[in-house]
């Protein structure tokens, strides 16, 4: 099992890398100028060492009124299944809370298996669908997504 690498606030210098890793995970990926954006606003963090120039992870959290909405995680597929994932979701809630936020929330792909276990067993319910709302393939149409939300001051917290 590889170690889970330090969390830090992403940079403007940390931009290539995570457009590389959200190139290699989704097959929609963010344009840069919505990494860029997040970035100035201080809601992407990342992990991985700034000696090793190396970004395995990363999760983007907006900061909206009494809430954190988890708009992206990532995880690079060789550092799956050893709770970075979830130190990466645990952080972005940890931020919200620090801001005021009540409650968490977050769409993912209904064919996110994966995702949605972890989901799940950090606290999330699920508390709706969004019908066609991720591309899939010009072959494959379109795909639901499925929306989590968990509120704060749970056992989880």
């Amino acid at each position: 099992m590889k170690s889970i690498p330090p969390i830090r606030k992403a940079t403007r210098a940390d931009l290539p890398l995570l457009l590389a890793l959200e190139r290699a995970i989704f097959p929609d990926p963010w344009p840069p100028s919505m990494f860029e954006g997040e970035i100035e606003w201080g809601g992407v963090l990342v992990a991985g060492g700034v000696e090793t120039a190396e970004i395995v992870g990363f999760v983007v959290a907006v900061f909206e009124r009494n809430r954190v909405h988890i708009a992206n995680l990532a995880v690079a597929r060789d550092h799956r299944r050893q709770g970075l994932g979830r130190r990466l979701l645990d952080e972005a809630i940890d931020a919200g809370g620090c801001k005021g936020a009540r409650a968490a929330w977050l769409e993912v792909r209904a064919s996110n298996a994966a995702a949605r276990e972890l989901y799940t067993a950090a606290g999330f319910r699920e508390i709706g669908r969004r019908t066609g709302y991720y591309r899939r393939s010009r072959l494959l149409g379109r795909e639901d997504a499925v929306i989590y939300r968990r509120d704060f001051g749970s056992p989880e917290d």
